[in-house]
């Protein structure tokens, strides 16, 4: 019973501070204060922000879960006092549900803790994954306690990724500009003293190579695109951990929409959780073929894409254009890289990523969205 009005007064007052402080007396004073969880940003100013417990998703699907027990405790006191039975069997039933929901968000928590502050930095060291040996802007990702926040490591990836081959693009634009270019140059040769002459277009036979550059940065365009989803993808993930977690929460707890309420917390545990996760496994993955060793120096095979360097022409005749050939038709130097960096880092693991995180979704979906018993909470225990 003590709880329960400890409820009822805490209520009262958040009410009180959000009613009271929007208005003014008549000094001009604001009257009131303001609820739990936010502040005055300053005397003169008659409104209230939120402190900075509301950016962690934790309190604020923890405020949900409470809410709901304080509403379950009500609608049961009203059951209890109006002898109606069945409804206080339901209320039973929708208590245990909205615990197993508080177990759920405590467990993650504590998962996603135990993932940043012991399995990375655990892995850190077999993996090369120390601040020592990722690239420089990826050193936001570690906290001075050891911590590595895989969100931050994801993006910082992904951005790497995506500055590289928007670099590699404009190489080939560039190329692909002078070929075109040296290609068309025509030198007309009139016979002397007479109307007749003929055209000498001594690069013309480059222009056969045009089809090669399109395709190539085609290719490039459609790997950049594709970190460009990763990234949104990253960032949904944050914005569902805050907005649909605590929806699921909510509405996991009715009888109704339980199986809307799994999908939406396994969702954002899945974009939140997992999908960072698998893209630090991308950079396990793939570090020693295109980043630099800080260690050795020594540059991986795939650092870079060889961009064949645009002829020119000269008095007559076509230069650099053996020096252009010979890089397009270069195997190690172009056209591996070019594969790896287009067909697996920008396409294929992406797409596993995506894959792995949506079968995950799918199988917290089917769990958390099912009645959860009493003897599954304590084997979830």
């Amino acid at each position: 019973m003590r709880i329960k009005l400890a409820f009822i007064l805490l209520l009262s007052f958040m009410l009180l501070g959000c009613l009271g402080l929007a208005e003014r007396d008549l000094a001009g004073n604001c009257i009131g204060s303001c609820p739990p969880g936010t502040h005055q940003p300053s005397p003169d100013e008659c409104v209230c922000v939120a402190d900075d417990w509301v950016s962690s998703w934790e309190v604020i699907s923890l405020t949900v879960v409470l809410t709901l027990f304080f509403v379950i405790a009500m609608l049961y006191m009203l059951a209890t006092a109006f002898d109606m039975q069945r409804m206080k069997l339901i209320l039973r039933d929708e208590y245990i549900q909205a615990i197993a929901s508080g177990l759920f968000i405590l467990l993650l928590g504590a998962f996603t803790w135990s993932a940043y502050n012991v399995l990375l930095p655990s892995l850190a060291q077999p993996l090369d994954l120390t601040d020592a040996d990722v690239p420089p802007s990826f050193l936001p990702a570690f906290s001075p306690t050891g911590a590595i926040d895989a969100f931050v490591f994801a993006e910082q990836y992904t951005k790497e990724i995506t500055s590289k081959l928007e670099v590699f693009i404009h190489g080939f634009e560039a190329s692909a500009l002078g070929v075109g270019q040296t290609g068309t140059v025509t030198t007309y040769c009139q016979i002397l003293g007479s109307s007749l002459g003929f055209a000498i277009s001594p690069c013309r036979y480059l222009m056969a190579t045009q089809g090669t550059l399109s395709l190539s940065i085609t290719a490039l365009y459609s790997a950049t695109v594709a970190m460009w989803a990763q990234m949104m993808l990253l960032q949904i993930g944050k914005v569902f951990i805050f907005f649909l977690l605590p929806l699921g929460v909510l509405l996991r707890s009715i009888r109704f929409t339980r199986s809307a309420g799994g999908a939406l917390i396994a969702s954002a545990v899945g974009f939140y959780l997992v999908y960072p996760l698998m893209v630090v496994a991308d950079y396990a993955l793939v570090k020693d073929d295109i980043f630099m060793d800080s260690a050795t120096g020594i540059p991986p095979p795939y650092a870079s894409i060889a961009i064949p360097p645009g002829p020119h022409h000269e008095q007559g005749a076509c230069r650099g254009d053996a020096e252009y050939l010979s890089t397009l038709m270069n195997r190690s130097a172009f056209l591996e890289p070019m594969a790896y960096w287009v067909i697996i880092v920008s396409i294929l693991l992406p797409v596993m990523n995506l894959l792995v995180t949506i079968t995950f979704i799918r199988w917290l979906s089917s769990f958390i969205g099912s009645e959860i018993e009493v003897s599954q909470l304590a084997r979830v225990v």
